[in-house]
């Protein structure tokens, strides 16, 4: 039985519009804290909370969705709903009280793989 290269093609073609679609971009934001204990607070978790070289902490890289924060953890893997902390219960779109500032970001998503990458602006 002869393959055909109609079916080869049409499986190539869906491969590549699939690998695109699972990659995008994904605005976010990071809260900046004096201190590891406000990220904590606002976070629910230590391993939430990333130090800076100028003794400063980043919290994770979230974003708003159906009215709640959802945020990365660290290390990779799929975006997950904010369910302890203060952020938990912020009112959409809002800012943290306990941090000193926050910048914009975004977080590179493959869908293979799950490898991220981020890039970040202050504001």
């Amino acid at each position: 039985m002869k393959r055909s290269r109609a079916i080869t093609l049409t499986l190539l073609a869906t491969a590549t519009v699939l690998f695109t679609a699972c990659s995008r971009e994904q605005p976010t934001r990071r809260e900046i804290y004096r201190n590891k204990e406000k990220c904590v607070q606002d976070w629910g978790s230590e391993d939430k909370c990333e130090s800076t070289t100028t003794g400063h902490y980043y919290g994770p890289h979230y974003f708003w969705n159906s009215g709640r924060p959802f945020y990365f953890p660290q290390g990779g893997g799929d975006p997950e709903p904010a369910r302890t902390g203060h952020m938990s219960s912020l009112a959409p779109g809002g800012h943290s009280a306990n941090s000193i500032s926050s910048m914009s970001s975004s977080v590179t998503r493959g869908g293979f793989g799950h490898s991220s990458s981020s890039h970040s602006s202050g504001s």
